[in-house]
């Protein structure tokens, strides 16, 4: 009986140690979507080329049917994150076909998002020009705030070699 007591013990804690490592959903699963940052991508019309990028929001902008996210472009890590530490990539418009929760998209907040390329769209930052690339979104994902301190990477992990 203490042997079945404690495999229903060891499977427990095992589920709850693989449970922890999940990251949710991936927005690009089959990883088939271009990762070009966004100042290199060629507007090409009628391309069905999915683009997965992400950054942090500057600004969002709801309209009457559809919301604009403007956002500062990073590289994303293997689990679909902005590394807002690494160099910019880039701003781009993200264009959301519906509305978006000001407070729940708000400045600052890390995103990544999947889409289809759109017209470039002439804009400025402060008084420079600046063209635009436009994303038409087809999923968004909320990654937080980005993190402050030293990011000491600690891991524990559960696995077996060969």
């Amino acid at each position: 009986m203490k042997i079945t007591i404690l495999k229903t013990i060891l499977i427990a804690v095992c589920v709850l140690v693989l449970a922890g490592c999940q990251n949710g959903p991936r927005l690009d699963p089959d990883k088939t979507a271009l990762k070009i940052p966004p100042l290199q991508s060629q507007y090409e019309a009628g391309s069905l080329q999915r683009y997965l990028w992400g950054g942090e929001i500057l600004e969002i902008n709801n309209l009457e049917q559809s919301t604009e996210l403007t956002i500062l472009s990073y590289p994303l890590d293997s689990y679909e994150k902005p590394k807002y530490k690494a160099n910019s990539t880039g701003r781009f418009i993200a264009v959301y076909n519906g509305f978006l929760e000001p407070t729940d998209f708000s400045r600052g907040k890390l995103v990544t998002v999947l889409g289809r390329l759109a017209a470039p769209r002439d804009g400025s930052v402060n008084q420079a020009p600046y063209q635009f690339p436009v994303l038409d979104i087809n999923q968004i994902s909320l990654k937080g705030r980005p993190t402050s301190g030293y990011g000491i990477p600690i891991s524990i992990g559960v696995g077996i070699g060969f």
